[in-house]
């Protein structure tokens, strides 16, 4: 792809976020970004990216999560919780249009699931973590279109010395 410095850009936007929890059990969050960036610039050379959007910036994204620790399962030094994540990505360019939509240079939709369990132990010195992302296998990509990886998982053991 080809990376140009432009001259300026305007960038409108909302976030919103919340966070609760019920019943000390369930933690619950949600984060949406909706936002347009654009080249604002009429430099000479610049004309054909007016009002285009800039590369590698979605203009829609979210993400998730819920958190269940079972009361029966914990203690005040011991606690076992089950999380689920979620993403999800809009499809967006990650290459600087200035004519005609060229579908090459566009990062898919991207939903992504991730679950994981964790167990924390011993006043909170030992914990042990099993985290199983992109759980449907989905095709997903990074902000300049590079493949990650699909289905994997990773393990987590931490303790800490006082």
């Amino acid at each position: 792809g080809q990376f140009r410095n432009l001259s300026s850009v305007e960038a409108q936007g909302i976030e919103a976020s919340w966070q609760g929890s019920f019943s000390e059990i369930i933690d619950l969050s949600l984060s949406v970004t909706k936002q347009r960036i654009i080249s604002t610039s009429t430099a000479l050379g610049d004309e054909p990216f007016f009002e285009k959007p800039i590369p590698s910036r979605p203009d829609f994204f979210a993400s998730s999560s819920i958190i269940y620790t079972p009361k029966l399962l914990s203690t005040d030094d011991r606690k076992f919780s089950v999380s689920w994540y979620t993403t999800f990505v809009e499809e967006f360019n990650f290459v600087l249009e200035g004519g005609r939509r060229n579908d090459d240079n566009y990062v898919p939709q991207q939903f992504v699931n991730d679950l994981g369990v964790s167990y924390q132990m011993d006043d909170k010195n030992l914990s042990f973590a099993f985290q199983l992302n992109n759980i449907t296998d989905e095709e997903v990509f990074d902000l300049v279109s590079i493949p990650r990886p699909g289905r994997n998982f990773r393990v987590k053991v931490r303790y800490t010395v006082k």
